[in-house]
């Protein structure tokens, strides 16, 4: 499966600041539509040796969930996380397919978000974002490569009204978001993870 770039502004200059946005976020062109196949997605999101805190944190893995009904710091933490996501499928009566998630992926440039916390925290936010408009989702910040970066799995019904998950009116309010908590993070106006620890 490829990968279907919902927003890119690597070449974008922000005019107030003058600095070079960098930060991408993208839809994985993959399908989920079986439990085992959620969780093989929900696996690879909560990956330890890719989550594991290596800093001065509470947190031993940087993991969420929302609703915050997932215990992600203990075992168990995957299946539960299927089993919610399964779930609203089941109230909702949608058989199974095309698929029970969608996979998103945003990340980070240095200049912009450095430290694993802060970008959990950011990461934070979009997840309740979501869970306000009716999505259960999950994401997890993945250290392994030079950007920090976040991958979510966001439920394709949503909770309150059936309705799938539209990727196209999403992707614009993501980037405006990602702009104002970023252009907020840089400035100093909103106090980063990192500083309170």
């Amino acid at each position: 499966a490829g990968e279907q770039a919902m927003y890119d502004r690597n070449a974008e200059q922000d005019t107030e600041g003058g600095r070079q946005a960098m930060s991408i976020v993208k839809l994985i062109d993959s399908r989920f539509p079986f439990p085992q196949n959620l969780t093989g997605l929900i696996k690879y999101i909560f990956n330890d040796d890719e989550t594991a805190t290596r800093s001065h944190s509470y947190l031993r893995y940087l993991i969420f969930v929302s609703p915050d009904i997932v215990d992600v710091q203990a075992p168990g933490r995957i299946q539960r996380t299927v089993e919610l996501i399964c779930h609203n499928h089941a109230l909702w009566n949608v058989p199974y397919g095309p698929s029970l998630a969608h996979h998103m992926v945003v990340s980070f440039a240095d200049a912009e978000i450095n430290n694993p916390n802060d970008a959990w925290w950011l990461g934070v936010q979009i997840s309740q974002g979501y869970f306000k408009k009716g999505y259960i989702n999950c994401f997890a910040v993945h250290t392994s490569t030079d950007n920090l970066h976040l991958h979510f799995a966001i439920d394709n019904i949503s909770f309150e009204t059936g309705q799938p998950f539209y990727i196209p009116n999403e992707a614009v309010a993501l980037r405006q978001q990602i702009d104002e908590w970023i252009s907020n993070y840089l400035s100093g106006s909103t106090v980063p993870l990192s500083s309170c620890r």
